[in-house]
């Protein structure tokens, strides 16, 4: 996790530095069409593998494997 400000454009650089190939990109439903949801697609490029946009606060327990299993490749 990074924030702060411009945080959403340093997205893509962060995985890098991870070595991560496939990122899970987590968004609430208020956050989805905002210019830094965009930006943090647009960072991560072809690392962005899926999209879990239907979170809310305090996750409830059935949504976790859900993001699990989209997260899992097939």
């Amino acid at each position: 996790m990074i924030f702060g400000a411009g945080a959403s454009g340093r997205a893509g650089a962060e995985a890098a530095q991870l070595g991560a190939h496939r990122v899970l990109f987590v968004c609430s439903p208020s956050l989805l069409a905002t210019p830094q949801a965009t930006s943090v697609r647009k960072s991560l490029g072809g690392r962005l593998v899926v999209e879990l946009n239907d979170v809310r606060a305090h996750v409830p327990s059935d949504l976790v494997p859900a993001g699990r299993r989209a997260a899992t490749p097939t």
